[in-house]
């Protein structure tokens, strides 16, 4: 098996298509080490072709990507509902300093059956593969308003639905999905590598999601 990459995933909207930079959250920003001396990166996209681009410190402790991000957008012909998935293969161990990030793009016009509701993806790591909660990225979290902890079902791929409680953890102000989450990776054969997307098709005092 392969090395585990560092991710985040952005799902592209009117918002995020529009800036001349992309956002970093702050958490990952530092887990990756990009506060530091690092002030350029590499987007590598589908076709093997490399842009360089320069990073942004913002006021909340996050980074921007950019600009440039609007010149990759209109070349790899993105667009609202398309998913975009960033995986750092390199730590920046290069002559110029410079992180390398592979983009990966989920097309929303592959099929029908791309949500049209609020969703998150991940790509599965083999620590999701062996915890009984699965935390929920924190931009989703944010834009969907979610505040405290309540009950939930999330419907798997095979129709089947689990009753799940979305947590609130109080340390890192962060929200996991607990319950059956071990279960559900065994009965739908979740492997490494696999993308996972989760539908909000429910929102109120009982959320649900849907397994795609």
């Amino acid at each position: 098996m392969g090395p585990m990459h560092p991710f985040f995933v952005i799902y592209l909207d009117k918002h995020n298509l529009n800036k001349s930079v992309m956002d970093i959250s702050k958490s990952f920003a530092k887990f990756c080490g990009l506060l530091g001396k690092i002030s350029e990166v590499v987007l590598k996209d589908q076709k093997g072709r490399t842009w360089p681009l320069k990073l942004k410190r913002r006021f909340d402790g996050g980074v921007d990507i950019g600009p440039g991000w609007l010149e990759f957008s209109a070349a790899n012909l993105l667009k609202e509902e398309d998913i975009c998935i960033f995986r750092l293969i390199s730590s920046g161990k290069i002559p110029d300093g410079a992180m390398v990030f592979d983009v990966t793009v989920l097309d929303s016009d592959v099929n029908d059956d791309q949500p049209r509701n609020p969703c998150f993806s991940i790509s599965i790591r083999q620590s999701f593969l062996d915890q009984s909660c699965l935390y929920v990225p924190e931009n989703f979290a944010k834009s969907n308003d979610l505040k405290e902890s309540c009950e939930m079902t999330l419907r798997d791929r095979k129709g089947i639905s689990w009753q799940m409680n979305l947590k609130h953890r109080n340390s890192s102000g962060r929200f996991c999905i607990c319950g059956s989450w071990l279960k559900i990776s065994v009965e739908n054969g979740f492997k490494v590598g696999d993308i996972c997307t989760f539908e909000l098709v429910q929102m109120g005092k009982m959320l649900e999601f849907h397994l795609l």
